[in-house]
């Protein structure tokens, strides 16, 4: 006895609607992300309540400008610095505790 297998076509509907769904959200993310940087680009330069201030023909006259203070003293070449020596002169070795001295060989 031969077999026969008959595969059935796959259902391709359920992929096309998720495809279909996966460019709708790209789509959407894409155009947020162009809004937002439109926004930025041209928005954050001129501010957020349109021009700035302006000047009306009757204002009064600007007052003298406040003595401007004395700039600090700031020294580029500082005065070098002392020297220390890490690695002084050793002191003498004394020995408190010599040993005591030794009988010459041959007694």
């Amino acid at each position: 006895m031969s077999q026969i297998n008959v595969n059935r076509p796959a259902d391709t509907t359920e992929s096309s609607s998720a495809a279909g769904a996966n460019v709708a959200a790209m789509l959407i993310g894409l155009a947020v992300v162009a809004a937002l940087l439109l926004f930025l680009f041209f928005a954050m330069g001129r501010g957020f309540g349109g021009p700035g201030p302006t000047s009306s023909p009757n204002a009064p006259a600007q007052s003298q400008p406040a003595p401007q203070q004395q700039a600090p003293n700031i020294n580029v070449n500082p005065p070098p610095a002392p020297n220390i020596n890490v690695n002084p002169p050793q002191a003498p070795n004394i020995n408190v505790n010599p040993p005591a001295p030794q009988a010459p060989p041959g007694q």
